[in-house]
C-alpha cells in the first residue's frame, strides 16, 4: 500500500506540464483527448502485468523492478529531445479561481475515485491471488471493461456538450460499483466489481478536468490548481488508509473511499451552475 501511495506522490509535479501539453493539442475534444488520456494505462494493463507475473516468476523481482528502470532512464534521455523548452507562468490564487465549483470535486477524485483502482483494489487483489501470475492476470482482466466505454461516452460528450449527464451517470455507477466490490465475498465477484469500477471510472475522469478545460482562459494555470485539489485528496486518502488499514483492513479504506464518493453527485449538482452555463 505506502510503496504504490509513494510512487504515486512522487511524480506530482510531472502532471501539470505534461496535461498542459496533452489538452493544449485540441480543447476541443477535452472529454475525447481525456479518454484517450486514461484509457493508456488500462490499454498497457491489459498486457503488463500478466507478463509482470511471468518475468518474476522466471527471474525475479529485482530483474522487475530493473526493467523499470531502465524505461524510466530511457524516457529521462528521449523526452527532453523530443519537446521544446517552455515556460509556464501562470498566478497561483488566480488558478485556484479559476476552477470554482470543481475544488471539492477534484479533492473527491484524488481522495476517492482515482485512488480506489491505483491503490485500495490494487493492494485488495492480494487477498484473491497470492501469486505473480494470478495478481497480473486479475489485474489484466479486470481493466478489459473500460477501454471501450471510455472511447465512446468521452466522444458523445463532447459532442453534445451536455457534460452534466455523463458526469451523473458515470458517478452512480462508480458509487454502485464500488458498493458491491466492498461487500463482495469471493474472487468472481471482486474481479466483477474491480471491472465495473474500471469501467466507470475511465468514464468519469475525463469529465471534470474537461469541464474545466471547456472555460478556461490560461490552461497552465488551470492544470495546476486541479493538481493542487487532486493531490491534496491523494495525500489524504494516504494517511488516512495507513491508519485505517494498521487499526483494520483493506475493505474498511474502500468503504470509506465509497462513502465520500457518495458525495460527489449532490456536490455536483449544487455547484454546477457555477461551471456549466447549460446542465
Amino acid at each position: 500500500f505506502l510503496s504504490r501511495a509513494f510512487i504515486g506522490l512522487g511524480i506530482i509535479f510531472f502532471w501539470i506540464p505534461f496535461n498542459t501539453l496533452f489538452y493544449e493539442f485540441n480543447n476541443k475534444n477535452a472529454a475525447f483527448l481525456g479518454s484517450i488520456y486514461y484509457a493508456i494505462s488500462p490499454v498497457l494493463s491489459l498486457v503488463l502485468p500478466a507478463f509482470s507475473g511471468l518475468v518474476v516468476v522466471g527471474s525475479g523481482y529485482s530483474f522487475l523492478f530493473l526493467i523499470s528502470f531502465l524505461f524510466f532512464l530511457a524516457s529521462y534521455l528521449i523526452v527532453p529531445k523530443l519537446i521544446e523548452k517552455k515556460e509556464l507562468e501562470f498566478d497561483f490564487m488566480s488558478g485556484i479561481k479559476s476552477i470554482t465549483g470543481l475544488r471539492t470535486l477534484f479533492f473527491i477524485e484524488g481522495f476517492s475515485i482515482n485512488s480506489v483502482t491505483n491503490l485500495t483494489l490494487s493492494a485488495m487483489i492480494l487477498i484473491y491471488a497470492h501469486e505473480p501470475i494470478g495478481f497480473g492476470a486479475i489485474l489484466s482482466g479486470a481493466t478489459l471493461f473500460s477501454i471501450a466505454a471510455s472511447f465512446l461516452t468521452a466522444k458523445l460528450s463532447d459532442r453534445s456538450g451536455e457534460r452534466r449527464k455523463f458526469v451523473v451517470f458515470a458517478a452512480f455507477g462508480f458509487l454502485i460499483s464500488a458498493i458491491f466490490t466492498a461487500l463482495s465475498t469471493s474472487p468472481e465477484m471482486f474481479f466483477l466489481g474491480f471491472g465495473l469500477i474500471g469501467f466507470f471510472r475511465a468514464i468519469l475522469l475525463p469529465l471534470p478536468l474537461a469541464l474545466a478545460a471547456d472555460s478556461s482562459t490560461n490552461l497552465p494555470q488551470t492544470i495546476m490548481a486541479r493538481e493542487v485539489f487532486l493531490n491534496a485528496g491523494r495525500i489524504a486518502i494516504v494517511v488516512l488508509g495507513y491508519l485505517i488499514i494498521t487499526y483494520s483492513d483493506i475493505r474498511a479504506l474502500l468503504i470509506v473511499q465509497t462513502i465520500v464518493a457518495a458525495f460527489y453527485i449532490p456536490i455536483f449538482e449544487m455547484k454546477k451552475r457555477k461551471f456549466i452555463k447549460s446542465s
